[in-house]
């Protein structure tokens, strides 16, 4: 289980955090990165999710990402 650092809507960071899975309390936000690869040829990676998946599972997708946990800049998470 994670911790996340939590924002609020103008992204600042606040001195609050909570645990992966919990609800967002109201007004607060937590950084998600997505990263999506784009080739010389304007083509875009496209990749499968596995079937054990919880969410979409089996479907084709953009990206790779997730939630950025406690302390983490959104370079570092997306890296």
């Amino acid at each position: 289980m994670g911790t996340w650092d939590l924002y609020d809507e103008n992204r600042q960071l606040l001195n609050e955090t909570m645990a992966r899975g919990n609800e967002v309390p109201a007004n607060r936000y937590h950084l998600v990165i997505h990263v999506c690869i784009i080739n010389k040829q304007g083509q875009l990676l496209m990749q499968k999710r596995r079937d054990d998946k919880q969410g979409w599972p089996g479907k084709w997708d953009f990206s790779a990402g997730g939630s950025a946990v406690q302390g983490d800049t959104n370079r570092v998470a997306a890296e």
